[in-house]
């Protein structure tokens, strides 16, 4: 555990909106999977993945990095450059942290949650990929943050927005987060999460 603090302090102190990110989607990943009936290891582990999935960016250029949170578009370079951080963050992930990370969970997490259901995801372009039940999820609710916070939708229309996006999320869990958003005492504590 000491391990994993040091390596959210150094992404908080240096990459605030990545960390930001990461502890949101971590907070409501671990509401969502609790009411989705997964077992609490796997639960902890997908929790894991969710704050250090996007660790792969702090090793982008700057200005890649800068266009993104300012969502000015990339060139075809760049968006090139950006689709890599996916595997970034597992060669970093192996190299310096192999020994407390090195589960399936964390790993597919990291590498796979911007793959879609339909295969035009990145890095790989998996197509009803392995894992799905924790990847697709931290896909899921990444999309429904970067969505509020940037965009300034509601989470009831960015779950639509997901959901029109044919291919994007095995179907299956957007119904299931629909059904999570029902509850008052879930929907307060998202709301309170993703403020």
């Amino acid at each position: 555990m000491r391990e994993m603090l040091r390596l959210l302090n150094i992404i908080e102190k240096n990459y605030p909106e990545i960390y930001q990110h990461g502890e949101r989607v971590s907070k409501v990943l671990s509401l969502f999977l609790e009411y989705a009936g997964i077992n609490h290891e796997l639960i902890e582990q997908a929790s894991i993945a969710a704050r250090i999935c996007d660790v792969g960016k702090t090793m982008l250029p700057i200005n890649i990095l800068k266009k993104e949170k300012e969502g000015i578009p990339f060139s075809e370079e760049e968006e090139r450059i950006w689709k890599k951080h996916p595997k970034l963050g597992v060669e970093f992930i192996n190299r310096y942290y192999k020994k407390i990370y090195d589960t399936e969970t964390i790993i597919s997490g990291i590498l796979s949650h911007h793959e879609r259901y339909d295969g035009k995801g990145y890095p790989i372009g998996i197509k009803k990929y392995a894992n799905y039940q924790t990847t697709y999820t931290i896909s899921m609710i990444s999309q429904i943050d970067n969505l509020v916070k940037k965009k300034g939708v509601t989470i009831d229309d960015a779950i639509d927005e997901i959901d029109r996006d044919h291919g994007n999320v095995d179907p299956y869990w957007v119904t299931m987060f629909r059904g999570f958003m029902k509850n008052k005492a879930n929907r307060k504590k998202v709301e309170k999460i993703l403020g």
